[in-house]
């Protein structure tokens, strides 16, 4: 989201001090200035800007000065004297020496510093030279409407006794100037009632992060704010330098302040935000896992690989030792051994029944002995993974990035519309992965409570900012046990770099509110007020719901939440396992009685 900045012109008007007065010639007026320029701004880089560039005052000035400095005049180009102002990366600190000559040429060289982007430069100091019949026109030009600190220096006039002072830190007091802010709804930063109900209209704020903020701004700096709402709802797109929604109203500075926004790349190059709140993440709200069937607990305690290895390994085990025995037998000259009875030998050591006779070899020996090693591990792993597993219901694996949402089978996904502007649709619209990009195409447009309900259905997912949809759940999907059938994924969809208020470009108290908000959030005192804010919201919801004898939308949450008695429902995995076998059985005999009357009818 982004900030915006409100103007507030604190211009000091400054008569000749009795020093100036006193100073009848050029050189004098020139040091004056020079001591001027090199007490309040020594190192600062300096533009001087004058209808007659080889004015003798502006050459001392130039002469008697430190800092690095440039000569423009009225035929400089808008491109020009930008440039000039703004300076490089290396300047930290500049100012203006304005010069004007007489009435005549006052229009035309204001109107070149505003083309320039003069009322963007909210920091530069600007210093005036010129009579007194320009005083009101220069420190009220839209030019300097921003400007902090303007000083005009007017030639001596005799009845005029003021002193010359500076007010380093204007901005301790706003002397009850009205800002205009405009907002749109995004809790807990900011909530409102429109009374009228007309897009647009002037708001009252409800219990949010940025009411509170903007009441300890306007208490400690004496301002006053007009707060209307965005008239679509939306916090602004650029398209070709140009913004919508509340972006826009502060490009064309309409507002002042913007409530709680998130930065782009592309508003920072019109605007200036503030860094206020630790961004609200998006997540994945679906229904709460469900316990896996009751028929698989037998086979959950391993993985599939790990039941394939074992597989593998008896038959393999069988097979080497039936090798080493038929080997023994070639060398006696014994019968031949049989491999079933080695491979039915090594199957009942993994289930804890071996035969009595091990084998008459020493090798087989050696090889059954470690055998019973590695079914002991086996089968005390596999017993203490079962016994955890019906302890512990299994769940299904719930939905937590975007790359798993895509790779769900017949599944949907939603998004409220009025979110899914500004910042947040810049994220998903301009994002290049793969998973981002298929979650844009199939996406729904729902508001919040209409996607809870449809998640009960099933094969749905909705994408919310986590504190927003938290509180929704917590008033109105919970029971008084605090039991919900919905699931909030841990896992964050880092959209927003971080909230706080947008202000207009170039707006001179940028940085006055940014030490105070700072100084907020360094004492805990803005996340205490989040935590409290969510907090009050829940509970006054519910007791909304209570009184109005609605109740919650919550549902039995699916996920068994206190221990169980085991039943036949939790081991029926072993009465299949037994069916299985007695089937397989069955039909060995079928087959071999078969085979057998066959062989009666050949003989």
């Amino acid at each position: 989201m982004v900030m915006t900045a409100v103007v507030l012109l604190e211009a000091s008007t400054l008569r000749t001090s009795q020093l100036v007065e006193e100073l009848l010639d050029a050189e004098q007026m020139g040091s004056a200035i020079s001591q001027m320029v090199k007490t309040h701004i020594p190192l600062c880089y300096l533009v001087f800007l004058s209808t007659q560039p080889n004015l003798p005052i502006l050459s001392i000035v130039r002469r008697q000065i430190l800092a690095n400095s440039v000569m423009m005049d009225d035929s400089a180009s808008p491109d020009q004297l930008s440039r000039a102002l703004q300076g490089d990366s290396s300047t930290t600190c500049r100012a203006l020496v304005l010069h004007i000559g007489n009435s005549d040429t006052t229009g035309p060289v204001l109107g070149l510093l505003e083309q320039a982007g003069m009322s963007k430069l909210s920091e530069m100091w600007v210093w005036t030279v010129g009579n007194n019949n320009s005083v009101e026109a220069v420190l009220l030009h839209p030019s300097f409407r921003n400007t902090v600190r303007i000083f005009y220096l007017a030639l001596p006039d005799k009845s005029d006794n003021s002193n010359l002072t500076l007010d380093q830190d204007q901005f301790q007091d706003f002397q009850g100037h009205t800002l205009r802010i405009v907002a749109c709804s995004w809790f807990p930063f900011i909530d409102f009632r429109n009374p009228s109900g007309s897009p647009g209209s002037t708001i009252t704020l409800r219990d949010s992060l940025d009411a509170r903020t903007l009441n300890v701004l306007s208490s400690k700096l004496n301002f006053t704010y007009l707060i209307h709402a965005e008239p679509t709802g939306s916090w602004g797109i650029e398209k070709g330098g140009k913004f919508s929604g509340m972006m826009g109203q502060l490009q064309r500075e309409e507002s002042d302040v913007s409530t709680s926004a998130a930065p782009t790349p592309e508003r920072n190059k019109h605007l200036e935000s503030i860094r206020a709140y630790q961004a609200d993440p998006m997540k994945l709200v679906s229904l709460k896992p469900s316990p896996l069937p009751h028929s698989t607990a037998l086979v959950r305690p391993f993985s599939g690989g790990v039941w394939v290895s074992v597989a593998v390994v008896v038959v393999v085990w069988g097979l080497t030792l039936w090798v080493m025995q038929l080997a023994w037998d070639r060398v006696t000259g014994q019968g031949d051994a049989s491999f079933i009875t080695v491979f039915l030998y090594g199957w009942g050591a993994l289930l804890e029944q071996p035969p009595r006779e091990p084998s008459v070899t020493v090798s087989g020996q050696m090889l059954v002995g470690w055998w019973l090693v590695y079914t002991m591990v086996i089968v005390a792993a596999f017993r203490s993974s079962f016994i955890a597993h019906l302890t512990v219901q299994s769940t299904t694996k719930p939905v937590e990035t975007l790359e798993e949402l895509v790779k769900q089978k017949n599944w949907g996904w939603s998004v409220e519309e009025k979110y899914f502007k500004g910042a947040v649709y810049d994220y998903f619209m301009k994002h290049t992965l793969p998973a981002v990009k298929e979650v844009v195409s199939k996406v729904e447009f729902r508001d919040a409570d209409n996607a809870l309900e449809r998640i009960l259905e099933g094969g749905f997912t909705h994408i919310a900012f986590e504190k927003y949809i938290s509180v929704l759940i917590a008033s109105q999907y919970t029971d008084t046990q605090g039991r919900t059938p919905y699931y909030i994924g841990t896992k964050d969809i880092p959209v927003l770099a971080y909230a706080g208020f947008v202000l207009r470009k170039g707006a001179p108290f940028y940085h006055r509110f940014t030490r105070m908000i700072n100084q907020l959030e360094d004492g805990g005192i803005l996340s205490k007020w989040t935590a409290e804010v969510v907090t009050r919201r829940i509970k006054k919801n519910r007791e909304k719901l209570n009184n109005s004898q609605q109740g919650t939308k919550t549902i039995a949450p699916q996920v068994e939440q206190k221990a169980v008695v085991l039943g036949l429902d939790h081991v029926q995995g072993g009465f299949y396992l037994l069916f299985l076998g007695c089937s397989l059985g069955l039909l060995s005999l079928l087959v071999e009685i078969l085979l057998h009357n066959d062989f009666k009818k050949d003989l």
